[in-house]
């Protein structure tokens, strides 16, 4: 990150148009910050609810300030993957049901689309909360429900 920082025109983008410092609000120092403070820590992370207070002790920021990282900071490189894996089984299923040709899929757009705003999101700011799994498990339930009819 601080490579492309260190481009002129990235740095006068940056500190000019978006009237932002170099550090983007801190994240720099956060990203380079997070691999010491996980030493020891990938597999299991420090515990669900824990980022504030390991961030705050650390970093002297409140957050990770990403998506899959406050999820590696607080369950884990286990964790986070069995969330991606949820994330690729809901997807997979949806578009499995776009595959057949089937019209009624179209009620669960709307939920894809969030869904990925929230994925979008996610990669300055932590959305990755339970409303994102409550969408990701509607998504699922509603076209399991569809693929048996279709199947």
């Amino acid at each position: 990150m601080n490579i492309l920082l260190l481009n002129k025109g990235i740095a006068q983008f940056v500190t000019t148009f978006l009237n932002r410092e170099l550090t983007l609000t801190g994240r720099t120092i956060i990203f380079s910050a997070i691999p010491k403070i996980m030493r020891n820590h990938w597999l299991m992370g420090f515990g669900y609810g824990s980022s504030y207070e390991i961030c705050i002790k650390n970093i002297g920021y409140a957050d990770a300030q990403n998506g899959l990282m406050e999820w590696i900071l607080q369950v884990g490189v286990i964790g986070t993957s069995a969330l991606l894996l949820i994330l690729y089984l809901c997807m997979k299923r949806y578009y499995k049901l776009i595959r057949t040709k089937d019209r009624q899929f179209n009620n669960c757009l709307w939920i894809v689309a969030i869904i990925y705003v929230y994925i979008i999101l996610g990669i300055v700011e932590i959305t990755y909360s339970m409303q994102f799994i409550g969408l990701l498990l509607v998504l699922y339930s509603m076209s399991e429900e569809k693929i048996k009819y279709v199947i």
